[in-house]
């Protein structure tokens, strides 16, 4: 019923526009037919609460063989591997059954379907790009990897730290599209990749042309058997590469609280994830203490613009009297001195752990959650 209505206000929508027909512009059913939102049949969520745990779970419900965007989630996996370099000290790790090459053909197959001519030239643009940078987008990088891949986030002195890890399926294909990305992107000004070692692995660090000193530092490593890109202050992607080399103590799926989570998990899942919900709290009002002081700079900043002895604007001139009120209320949220502490939040917030199904014509995300332990 709520694709109707879009598609009956886009119907009208176009009816009225007196403009020349766009041939490079896409057409709004079109688009959602691309998309495949019209393969949407339905969105289920339920929640079941208990003393011991607390479950919820978000059920899409779809044809038996959608061609859109869903398809791109669905996978006829019904298990993935835990990789054991995944530390148990980590804020959050997920592992996850993905085809890159399903994604890549799904999108350019969506370009073609709303618009020809869009397609047409996206595949020019692309052909040119290869040409130039000697390697094959699709056969060479997206083909080069397996569909199992990892994400771990981290974070340390209210820094965040992100390593995203794909299996390699050929070695060669890889280092052949990695070696045109660098020279691709040397080549159009916009970085260079400096090289270092950690471990017996080589780190590439992206330096960017125009980036600030606050930029997020970005890097990659080919381990030979996994691609890992980091972002942040890439302690995730070294504490990875630690546990690849040595992989004594236990991984984020040993843990007693995980185990115990596991032992009530329905089975065949596509993909798993755990998180430390107290550290991603601690992590939310970090974001929020962030944006307080960025607020109260640019403040401060815009009053010296206006120089001693000036008012600004007067009420109903263009002064946002509703912004700057929720400015306040920020600042007053997010407040180092009201914070709670670490230790409060592990005393409230444990582990979540989150699954992902793939039924004949239904795509399902279990959540799971268990009381923290007494102490």
């Amino acid at each position: 019923q709520f694709m109707k209505l879009v598609k009956e206000a886009m119907s009208e929508k176009k009816k009225e526009s007196k403009a020349a027909p766009n041939p490079m512009e896409p057409d709004p059913e079109k688009m959602l037919e691309a998309f495949g939102l019209n393969e949407l049949q339905g969105l289920a969520v339920t929640f079941d609460l208990a003393d011991d745990r607390s479950r919820a779970d978000m059920t899409i419900l779809h044809p038996a063989k959608p061609a859109g965007f869903l398809s791109w989630i669905r996978t006829n996996a019904t298990d993935v591997a835990m990789p054991e370099f995944i530390a148990a000290d980590v804020m959050g790790g997920a592992v996850s059954r993905m085809s890159l090459v399903t994604i890549y053909d799904g999108i350019m197959g969506m370009l073609m379907k709303m618009s020809p001519q869009m397609g047409m030239m996206a595949t020019m643009y692309l052909g040119g790009m290869e040409q130039q940078a000697g390697f094959k987008l699709r056969d060479d990088f997206f083909a080069s990897l397996d569909d199992e891949n990892f994400q771990v986030q981290d974070i340390a002195d209210k820094k965040q730290s992100d390593v995203m890890g794909f299996k390699i399926k050929s070695a060669e294909k890889l280092g052949t599209a990695l070696t045109g990305i660098k020279n691709m992107m040397g080549s159009a000004g916009f970085g260079a990749f400096d090289e270092s070692e950690y471990l017996g692995y080589k780190l590439n660090s992206l330096k960017m042309s125009a980036a600030g000193a606050a930029a997020p530092e970005i890097a990659y490593c080919n381990t030979g058997k996994y691609l890992l890109i980091g972002t942040g202050t890439l302690d995730a992607m070294k504490k990875v590469l630690g546990r690849m080399k040595d992989p004594s103590g236990p991984s984020i799926w040993q843990s007693p609280r995980t185990q115990s989570q596991l032992a009530l998990l329905p089975k065949g899942f596509s993909g798993i994830g755990v998180s430390d919900t107290s550290r991603m709290m601690s992590m939310g009002f970090n974001a929020l203490e962030t944006l307080s002081k960025q607020q109260a700079a640019t403040k401060k900043a815009s009053t010296k613009k206006k120089g001693p002895g000036k008012k600004g604007p007067a009420k109903g001139d263009g002064d946002d009297t509703t912004a700057a009120s929720s400015d306040d209320k920020l600042a007053q949220f997010a407040d180092p001195k009201t914070r709670p502490s670490d230790a409060t939040f592990g005393k409230y917030f444990g582990t979540m752990m989150s699954a992902t199904y793939s039924h004949p014509e239904a795509i399902q995300m279990h959540f799971l959650s268990t009381p923290v332990e007494a102490k």
